[in-house]
């Protein structure tokens, strides 16, 4: 069993994994309101359909995002619970303080552990699954490309 702090290793790595691919270009600043030491929170507005929380720009998923066959890259957010209904990705990011609102599977040993269209991102801090699309250099993208810089236009991007 991973202990919490194990587990917030992980989900650091799954962030900093994640935020390697974030387009954007503007960054979010994380504000504390009297969390827990060790732990950061990110703010969250409230204002999305159904007037609940916003995901943070840096979340590679946002509202409305879906997940694999086993859930992982399923939008979730803090203590929504979204990721309960998933056995094998149980863990939403959002609710370990990261600016990363999905649903994941930590402990994963290779990219089969994590269903489709999802990698297990291996780190001396632990090992957790992340969507292709969220991690740059792990998923083929099919399109007219050219090899010039991301410009945030694709799924998931914002203005």
């Amino acid at each position: 069993m991973m202990t919490n702090k194990t587990l917030l290793a992980a989900a650091l790595s799954l962030t900093f994994a994640a935020a390697a691919c974030s387009s954007s270009g503007t960054s979010t600043t994380s504000t504390g309101s009297g969390g827990s030491a060790g732990t950061g929170t990110t703010a969250a507005t409230t204002g999305g359909a159904g007037g609940g929380p916003v995901a943070p720009a840096a979340s590679c998923v946002q509202q409305g995002g879906k997940g694999n066959d086993i859930g992982v890259g399923e939008y979730c957010t803090p203590g929504g619970g979204e990721c309960a209904a998933f056995d094998k990705a149980g863990l939403c990011l959002a609710d370990v303080g990261q600016d990363q609102w999905w649903c994941t599977r930590i402990g994963c040993k290779v990219d089969a552990d994590c269903g489709t269209a999802a990698h297990c991102h291996l780190d001396p801090a632990g090992a957790g699954c992340v969507p292709d699309k969220c991690e740059m250099g792990t998923s083929s993208s099919s399109g007219s490309g050219s090899s010039s810089a991301s410009t945030g236009t694709g799924a998931g991007g914002s203005k």
